[in-house]
């Protein structure tokens, strides 16, 4: 995952749910001094992300990823990272994030991400458990998520997209034109 964040985070950045703020600690920026912008609905995760990666000067933001930015400034990359599977509702209503952040792409600029599916995915026994426990507890709401939904939503909204898996793991672009 780590090599997927670093193929496409850039100098200017907006990392939408950036939990612990892993990917960004680690990340190989194109520059020793990124413009990073955190956004969260959840003030702790942005406290520990910020804090996590102080050496950028991160700003953050309070922000639901269900609706459109507050800033009408553009980014170079924007990441999703694990957050459509914690998202509610169907793939295609989760897809209005994609038009909440398109806008706020530069040209060329990639928005990228992760996401777990619960349909069609692969998993053996316990790995299907697992996952109607998170589904059960709230934390994911993926169990309709299938990668056919994710491509289509992309496809209809991206000039130039790609979607890969790895296991249950969808790992997803699109670039703007």
């Amino acid at each position: 995952m780590l090599d997927f964040f670093n193929d496409n985070v850039r100098e200017k950045h907006l990392d939408i749910g950036p939990g612990s703020g892993f990917f960004l600690d680690r990340a190989t920026f194109p520059t020793s001094n990124p413009d990073i912008v955190l956004a969260d609905l959840n003030e702790l995760v942005l406290e520990t992300a910020a804090n996590r990666i102080s050496r950028y000067s991160p700003r953050t933001m309070v922000q639901d990823a269900l609706k459109p930015l507050q800033t009408e400034e553009k980014f170079q990359s924007i990441a999703l990272q694990n957050v459509l599977h914690c998202l509610p509702g169907t793939m295609e209503s989760k897809a209005t994030v994609f038009d909440n952040f398109l806008r706020n792409l530069t040209s060329n600029g990639v928005l990228f991400g992760c996401t777990v599916l619960g349909k069609n995915h692969g998993l053996g026994q316990l790995g299907t458990w697992m996952m109607e426990k998170y589904n059960e507890a709230g934390s994911f709401n993926n169990l309709e998520d299938d990668l056919e939904t994710l491509e289509a939503v992309l496809k209809s909204r991206f000039p130039r997209y790609s979607v890969r898996t790895r296991g249950a793991v969808a790992f997803f672009e699109g670039w703007a034109s």
